[in-house]
């Protein structure tokens, strides 16, 4: 019985009280349309702007493996918007916050990949705070899985070069052709 008597004091204190009467059926609605918008926002595909300087091709060959660079582009997609900006573009973005991060790939780019004498480097830029961290880290795996890709291109072509010193044939450096006599039949002509 007293708790009814509680019950109708409180309907009784809510009805004289519209305000109070609002605050409580607007409460619960509010907290949804917050968990729904950060549930959201944690979900959605954050935009990176993708500024190609070198203008790269679709298909890089380098140290004799051939690179679809599409296929890396897409990869990307699946965990970020990649959008082709310029380089003032994409530095008013970012400074707009409309871009979360920016990779540049700079001039030259593809000319010190083909040297396999140095190791170019891609330029990443990001907003602070905010979906930052995880572009950060989502950028940082591709760079990791690219260079994972092209250390064993550049293995396999160091294994051929190692085999054509011992072995000897046929090959070319710059366009121009050599015929490479090998340590073990240089071994074989000085015996």
């Amino acid at each position: 019985m007293s708790v009814w008597l509680l019950l109708r004091k409180d309907v009784r204190v809510l009805l004289r009280s519209p305000a109070l009467l609002g605050a409580l059926l607007a409460y619960p609605v509010v907290i949804a349309l917050l968990v729904g918008l950060v549930a959201g926002y944690a979900s959605s595909k954050p935009r990176v702007a993708f500024v190609d300087e070198d203008h790269i091709p679709p298909v890089v060959a380098v140290a004799g493996h051939r690179f679809h660079i599409q296929a890396i582009v897409d990869e990307v997609s699946k965990n970020v918007t990649l959008v082709r900006m310029g380089p003032a573009e994409a530095r008013r973005e970012l400074a707009d916050g409309r871009v979360t991060a920016a990779i540049t790939v700079p001039p030259g780019f593809l000319d010190e990949l083909q040297s396999t004498t140095r190791s170019p480097d891609l330029i990443l830029r990001t907003t602070s705070g905010g979906l930052a961290p995880r572009v950060r880290q989502q950028m940082q795996a591709l760079v990791y899985q690219l260079n994972r890709q092209l250390q064993d291109a550049f293995v396999s072509a160091d294994l051929a070069y190692v085999r054509l010193i011992i072995g000897g044939g046929q090959t070319s450096i710059g366009g121009v052709h050599y015929q490479v006599l090998g340590l073990d039949r240089m071994q074989q002509e000085l015996a």
